[in-house]
């Protein structure tokens, strides 16, 4: 965890008998609630909480900004005036000049009052008890508007330029991190465009808050950067489910190491009896829960859609470790023993209809585990993956070969979906389920790609929307499949304006009006490595072309120096490499939508992007069909 060392200085000056708060100190006079070394803004600097619900935070007054009912404003001016101390403001969003005046109290609360609202008593001492809240459940989860998250880190260090949030549509299975510009005061602002409420973590350092946010809401943050980050303040409407994620996941926590006894060789009956206990806990935590939120039918609802996706976890990833060490080490019999279908019965305890499992930041992996655990993947390598079909006889021209290959996959396909939701349907009592259904179009992008024809893949999406019941999946499918399979062979899109493009820019400018390839790498990376050398010969083919470039982009943190420096030497000697900043590469995710890597984007002459850019294994036939090869120039 990184630990700040640097505070901002209390700036204020004496102007007439108001002091404008700029870089330097000013000279207080003394009364009966303020010495002559303690500033007006010194004594309301603060968190402040309503009196008569010590748990609500309401204004947050700090050294150059404050915020004041969920609105981050800028700090303008301070007077004494008598007992009282009035602060001015400037509405960050809309430059609205507001005022708030302060009175104290004996016992060191404040009466505040802000524009013309009624004066209130606040007092800075939060009580340690959850934030309850008496909202009603879900009326329609599925919604997409804008959300923003914004807040104040409290001695924050001006050297850490950015933090990030790992942004993801569970729906479709991308992902990609979403860039917090903290500003040198230490007040940040990001706009999101969700789909439906989520969970999600904020990175600063090492250090992981649990928010929780909906389309349409702003939530803001108060962070203490000294210490161990336990000073963490929400407002807004989903303060108090943000609160409850945020002690619900340190009270969840696993401990018993699942990877080890995978390896270990327990039979599946062996570790779901080892993890009685640990589900017994999480049914007693639930209902504690349950009654503490008890005012809330949103919050109990979450509460049983994040425990009951805990125990699914921990005993899909011991079927997902088995099986990978079942494959590593064939010898072993204790490994190949198979799990019974009352291994499963857990998804029993699931609405697998419930569309609000989106929300919870754990069904990422568990729907990952869940489209992946062995009864669904001996379908897939008995329907789908037989797309790939043995190739063309001597007697077969491509074309034919090709067409044969398209049926039968779309046979397989509707065989899938035959199959796949008979055995979900026997696991848990539940046909066609919205969980089973969102599995088909998370992996739609590797399906399309198996195809030979447009008009085959286009087959492939309808059979697929005849089978979907859920408006938003079959507005992904199609969303996917223009996207994946366009009938415009280079569709292209313009960056948009903003930081995260002029990064991008400035790299490639002295590459103007050539084609560009580029390869976002990392030394840690075994399949960046793999796509590099793969097209060792092609960059050699094309080396010096003067229409077309290579350039290789990785960051300082997944690629050491010494490291670098050593595979480039070795594979990428004379080609255009660039090793930028942690921070600059986050930007770059950003922008091209992408979490892991290797990741490909292929840049127009005219700067445009090209939508389905090309991998490494594909590229070869891309630029042999668009260009001549440097040595026949």
């Amino acid at each position: 965890m990184r630990t700040i060392l640097v505070s901002f200085a209390l700036l204020l000056s004496a102007v007439s008998t108001a002091q404008t708060i700029n870089s330097s100190p000013v000279q207080e006079t003394a009364n009966s609630h303020l010495t002559s070394e303690t500033s007006p803004l010194q004594s309301i600097r603060g968190n402040w909480f309503r009196a008569d619900n010590p748990n609500q935070w309401e204004y947050g007054i700090y050294d150059s900004i404050s915020i004041i009912q969920n609105r981050i404003f800028t700090n303008r001016s301070i007077r004494k005036q008598d007992d009282c101390i009035e602060l001015t403001v400037q509405n960050k969003k809309n430059a609205a000049i507001e005022t708030l005046r302060f009175t104290p109290q004996a016992n060191g609360d404040y009466l505040i009052k802000f524009k013309e609202g009624n004066e209130l008593l606040y007092t800075k001492e939060a009580v340690n008890e959850p934030l309850t809240t008496t909202e009603a459940d879900f009326k329609e989860f599925i919604r997409k508007d804008t959300a923003y998250l914004q807040g104040y880190i409290d001695r924050y260090n001006p050297e850490t330029a950015s933090t990030t949030l790992l942004m993801g549509n569970e729906l479709t299975s991308e992902s990609h991190p979403t860039v917090v510009n903290i500003n040198p005061d230490g007040s940040f602002e990001c706009k999101l465009i969700l789909n439906y409420p989520i969970e999600n973590l904020l990175s600063l350092g090492n250090h992981y808050i649990s928010f929780y946010i909906e389309p349409g809401q702003t939530l803001s943050i108060y962070v203490d950067n000294e210490g161990s980050y336990d000073n963490i303040k929400m407002m807004g409407p989903s303060a108090a489910l943000s609160q409850m994620y945020d002690k619900l996941n340190d009270l969840i926590r696993y401990d018993n190491d699942v990877y080890t006894k995978a390896k270990n060789g327990f039979s599946p009956d062996l570790f779901k009896l080892e993890i009685q206990t640990e589900s017994i806990r999480l049914n007693q935590l639930g209902d504690s829960l349950a009654q503490i939120y008890a005012t809330s039918s949103k919050a109990v609802h979450l509460i049983k859609n994040k425990l009951a996706l805990e125990k699914g976890k921990i005993l899909l990833n011991f079927m997902a470790y088995r099986s990978l060490f079942a494959e590593r080490d064939t010898a072993n019999q204790a490994l190949k023993m198979k799990a019974g279908n009352n291994y499963y019965d857990f998804l029993k305890d699931i609405s697998l209809n419930d569309e609000s499992l989106l929300a919870d930041k754990g069904y990422r992996e568990f729907i990952n585990r869940f489209e992946f655990m062995p009864l669904l993947r001996e379908i897939q390598s008995d329907a789908y993956e037989k797309k790939f079909l043995s190739p063309s006889t001597s007697k077969e021209t491509v074309n034919v070969s090709g067409r044969k290959q398209d049926i039968q996959a779309l046979d397989k396909t509707k065989e899938y979906l035959v199959k796949g939701d008979s055995v979900i349907r026997q696991l848990s009592g539940q046909a066609n389920s919205f969980l089973w259904q969102t599995t088909l179009v998370r992996r739609l992008q590797f399906d399309l790609k198996a195809y030979n024809t447009f008009s085959a893949a286009k087959k492939h999406i309808n059979i697929l929307n005849k089978y979907l019941t859920y408006p938003i999946l079959v507005a992904e499918t199609n969303r996917i499949f223009d996207t994946v399979f366009s009938k415009k062979a280079d569709k292209t899109y313009q960056l948009p304006e903003g930081k995260a493009t002029e990064i991008f820019r400035n790299i490639i400018k002295a590459h103007s009006g050539k084609m560009l390839f580029i390869d976002f790498w990392a030394t840690s990376c075994g399949g960046c490595r793999q796509g590099i050398e793969a097209t060792a010969q092609l960059r050699k083919d094309y080396k010096n072309h003067p229409e077309f470039q290579f350039i290789y982009i990785t960051d300082d943190r997944s690629s050491p120096k010494k490291t670098y420096d050593e595979y480039v030497a070795k594979n990428l000697k004379g080609e255009v490499s660039y090793r930028i900043s942690e921070s600059e590469f986050e930007y770059l995710r950003e922008l091209f939508k992408f979490n892991g890597i290797p990741h490909y984007e292929l840049i127009q002459k005219d700067g445009s992007v090209t939508v389905n850019s090309p991998t490494a294994w594909e590229l070869e036939e891309y630029i042999l069909k668009h260009f001549k090869k440097s040595n026949e120039l």
